[in-house]
C-alpha cells in the first residue's frame, strides 16, 4: 500500500516530517471530489488538464483549490504561509469528510502538521508527496536540477509566483 507524506523541503532534498498511510487519502480524494463536483463526474485519470486548472477556478471554494494546489508535483507551501495554509486545508477536509465519510482522508491530520511544524530555518516549506510510488519529494536533488518549487498560495490567487531560494 503506498503512503503520503509531508515533508520539508530545503535547497538540496526534501525530508519526510510526517507520513499518511494510504496515498488514496490525499490527491485521490480532492481529485474525485473535485471530478464529481465540478467535471460532471468524469474520472479524475481521464480529466487531464481540466482537473489541473480547477485550482485557479474562482467557482471553486478557497480551501478546496488550496488542497488541490498542494497535490501537484512540487507544490511548496512556504514556511510564512504554514498557517494560514494549514487552516483551509482544515476546511477542505471537513467538506471532503461531510461529502464521503467512508473515503480516506488525510487533509485533517495534514493541517494539524502543517499547524505544528517548528521548520529549520533554511526550509523553504512544506511538500506533499502524494504516492510513495510516485514521490517527487523524496527524490528531490534541490534547485540545482533547475526545477523550482511553484508556491502553493502564489498560484492558486494569480500572485506572481515561484519560491525564493536565497
Amino acid at each position: 500500500m503506498s503512503t503520503s507524506a509531508l515533508c520539508a523541503v530545503f535547497k538540496t532534498k526534501a525530508v519526510p516530517v510526517a507520513e499518511y498511510r494510504n496515498g488514496y487519502g490525499t490527491g485521490p480524494v480532492i481529485w474525485t471530489y473535485l471530478s464529481d463536483r465540478y467535471l460532471g463526474g468524469r474520472n479524475w485519470g481521464s480529466a487531464g488538464g481540466e482537473l489541473w486548472a480547477l485550482a485557479k477556478d474562482e467557482s471553486i471554494p478557497f480551501s478546496l483549490r488550496a488542497a488541490h494546489a498542494m497535490t501537484f508535483d512540487q507544490a511548496l507551501v512556504r514556511p510564512t504561509d504554514c498557517l494560514s495554509f494549514a487552516c483551509l486545508i482544515e476546511e477542505a477536509a471537513a467538506i471532503l469528510e461531510q461529502w464521503n465519510p467512508e473515503y480516506v482522508n488525510h487533509f485533517g491530520a495534514i493541517a494539524s502538521d502543517l499547524k505544528g511544524i517548528q521548520l529549520d530555518h533554511r526550509a523553504l516549506g512544506m511538500g506533499l508527496c502524494c504516492s510513495s510510488v510516485a514521490d517527487v519529494w523524496r527524490s528531490w536533488q534541490g534547485i540545482k536540477t533547475g526545477r523550482r518549487p511553484v508556491d502553493c498560495l502564489a498560484y492558486i490567487t494569480g500572485r506572481e509566483y515561484g519560491v525564493s531560494h536565497g
